[in-house]
Order: structure tokens, then C-alpha cells, then sequence
């Protein structure tokens, strides 16, 4: 029987995610994800196999829909931590840090990544938790590009000292070919929203800063970009959302509407946001998405 801790922690995850479908491209995702809590508590006197990768849980009834009760598998996996780096501006005389996070869903299946946490390690001693947040839900077998940034005064622990930790599980949606009839439309894979080419940069006259020109390729017409920095090295410096505002409640979400299809687009980057010895040339711009 799993641990009550770590049933609690996957309902917790399931409701942030549920709560903030209304933002995902597609909206049978929130229904599959109330589903999913849904099957985590009936599975709570089920075992699961602590030491494999995937975890499966037995199926189980999952929901009721027009009469018809729901049956469906639910499996628990590991979010593939690639790369992630870290770095500070100062904005309107505060000091935020940024994180740049490159992350991948090995999976034939879309993932919906359980919480991530900012952690702070100094020397030999244990970690401290700075900070949690989301990432939006992954395609199958792909790798995505996160730009967040942390609350204004989080940590003000050393770069060096910070990490990335998945220390929550993560949920595959079933296949589709594994779910109901009745269903299978709520079941249908996440595909990439959008593929973004960087087209140069050029200097802003009026605020001092760049303009960061891409080519995207849009299948929705809102998304979630995010800007990474890297250094001449190609080390990650951080990252932010592509937008007006990435430091300010609403613009640190990232929304922001496209037309569907190939268009020309640009993103305006301040000097002030940009963090120290970052090159210019290795600026980075892909659809992602956080959610602190």
C-alpha cells in the first residue's frame, strides 16, 4: 500500500493540474486529469511496484458519463531532468533569479509533470526548498524548454548552490488505444503547439534592450514561450516567458495569442532582464510554459 504522504502529494498534483486546464490548448485534458484523481483514490489500497521506472495501477472504475462507467490505467513515471541553469537580474531595484530548464517525456504517452522544486544546497549540508511550480503537459517523446522566474526574493542563496529537483511523480495519460470507447476522443496525444525559429536580434533604440525576431509555426492560437540564455559556452544563465512583462503577476504566466499557422513574430528583451555574460547569439526560444 502506498504511503499516505505520497497519495496526498498525488492528489495535490492532480488538483493544481485540473485547476489550471482552462489554459491548456485542449480542454479534454481537464477532464481526463479530474478522471485521473479520481483513479488515484480508488488505487490507494493497490500496490505499486516502488522500484520500477513506470509504476502501473491496477484499473479501476474512473468516472461515470452518461451512465457509462469509465475504466482506464493510470501509470506514474519519472520526468527526464536534462539541463538547467541559473541566473540573477536586478529589475526595478530588485533582485529576481532566473531558470533556464530543459526537460524531456521519454514516453509514448503525453505526460503531465508532477511539482518541481527549486532547492538550495550549501556544502555538505542537507537541501532546503526554495521554491515549487508546474510545467505545462509534455508531448510524447519530446523535449521542451522552460523559462521561470522565481518570486522576487525566493532565495538569495548562490547560483552554484541551486538545483532542480522532480520530487513528485509524474502521470501518462493512457493510450489512446487503451482508453473506452466512449472516451477515446479525451484520450487523443498532445502534439508539439508550435515550432519557433530564431531570425536574428537586433538593438532596441527606446528601452535600452534587443528585439529577438522568430518565425513560428502555430497549431494554437495561444501559447506559452520561453526565452533561455545561454553563455558562449552554451551553459544555461536562466530563462524567462516571452512577453511584455515576464516579471509581473500576469506577464509571468506567458499566455499570449498567435494566428494559426506560419507567421513572423518578436519578443522585446531589456537589457535589465538579460543576465550577465549571456551571448546574444545563443538566445533561445521554444513553446514551454510554468506555473509557480
Amino acid at each position: 500500500m502506498p504511503s499516505i504522504t505520497w497519495f496526498d502529494r498525488g492528489v495535490k498534483t492532480l488538483r493544481a493540474l485540473a485547476s489550471r486546464a482552462d489554459h491548456l490548448p485542449r480542454t479534454p485534458f481537464a477532464i481526463a486529469l479530474v478522471a485521473a484523481a479520481v483513479v488515484l483514490a480508488w488505487a490507494l489500497d493497490m500496490d505499486f511496484g516502488a522500484e520500477e521506472r513506470v509504476r502501473e495501477v491496477e484499473e479501476v472504475p474512473a468516472a461515470t458519463t452518461d451512465g457509462v462507467t469509465l475504466e482506464y490505467t493510470l501509470d506514474t513515471a519519472d520526468l527526464e531532468i536534462l539541463e538547467y541553469g541559473f541566473g540573477r537580474v536586478v529589475v526595478d531595484g530588485g533582485d529576481w533569479t532566473l531558470l533556464g530548464l530543459v526537460v524531456r517525456n521519454p514516453y509514448a504517452q503525453t505526460m503531465h509533470a508532477g511539482t518541481l522544486w527549486v532547492t538550495a544546497t550549501a556544502g555538505e549540508g542537507p537541501a532546503t526548498r526554495v521554491h515549487d511550480f508546474y510545467i505545462d503537459a509534455i508531448p510524447p517523446e519530446s523535449t521542451v524548454r522552460v523559462g521561470y522566474v522565481l518570486p522576487q526574493g525566493a532565495t538569495d542563496a548562490p547560483l552554484e548552490e541551486l538545483r532542480v529537483e522532480s520530487l513528485d511523480p509524474s502521470y501518462l495519460l493512457p493510450a489512446r488505444e487503451d482508453a473506452p470507447d466512449v472516451a477515446i476522443e479525451y484520450f487523443e496525444p498532445l502534439t508539439a503547439p508550435a515550432a519557433v525559429t530564431v531570425a536574428g536580434v537586433e538593438p532596441l533604440a527606446s528601452p535600452d534592450g534587443f528585439r529577438l525576431h522568430y518565425e513560428l509555426s502555430a497549431e494554437s492560437e495561444r501559447l506559452r514561450l520561453s526565452v533561455l540564455f545561454r553563455d558562449g559556452e552554451g551553459r544555461l544563465l536562466g530563462g524567462l516567458p516571452a512577453g511584455p512583462d515576464p516579471f509581473s503577476a500576469t506577464g509571468s504566466q506567458g499566455w499570449r495569442s498567435f494566428p494559426i499557422g506560419e507567421s513572423a513574430q518578436y519578443t522585446d528583451l531589456l537589457d535589465a532582464w538579460i543576465p550577465e555574460g549571456a551571448d546574444l547569439d545563443a538566445i533561445e526560444i521554444s513553446p514551454a510554459g510554468a506555473t509557480g
